[in-house]
């Protein structure tokens, strides 16, 4: 087994955008990584999607799930950080996931071999594609110490 990764995903209001939602948690299991805790987070969702996604997520047959809810909207850096906080104490890696996001399968296995390979490293960011996966439209990128974006 490999280091534990901490996927948080965000919800607040996706009744909408369900089946994207869903298809975001269930590539969790596709994404080549079997040592990973996915954490959703609601934050304060007030359109049936609080209550639709935690039956989901329950049943989608993930390795391990903890369902966290805030009675009120935190934004999107406090609804993160709720999760954050609730990481196992085992946790070494956090994937903050957005919940229209699709991550491609084997992909969290790279981000992970990445990481361990290289102590230098301290966040990663993958290359974001369309929903078709046809074209880039995200370039990772990073900050060096002078706070540059490279």
């Amino acid at each position: 087994m490999g280091p534990l990764v901490s996927v948080i995903m965000l919800n607040y209001n996706s009744a909408k955008i369900m089946d994207v939602v869903k298809e975001s948690v269930s590539s969790v299991k596709t994404a080549g990584y079997d040592d990973y805790e996915l954490l959703f987070v609601d934050n304060g969702s007030s359109d049936g999607s609080y209550e639709v996604m935690s039956r989901y997520v329950e049943s989608a047959g993930l390795r391990s799930v903890k369902i966290i809810r805030s009675e009120r909207n935190m934004g999107f850096t406090g609804g993160n950080n709720l999760g954050f906080r609730e990481r196992s104490g085992e946790s070494e890696y956090t994937l903050l996931l957005n919940n229209d996001a699709v991550l491609i399968p084997g992909s969290l296995k790279v981000l992970v071999k990445l990481m361990d390979e290289d102590g230098g490293i301290g966040a990663l960011n993958g290359a974001i594609l369309d929903y078709a996966g046809k074209r880039m439209i995200g370039v990772p990128s990073f900050i060096d110490e002078m706070i540059g974006v490279v």
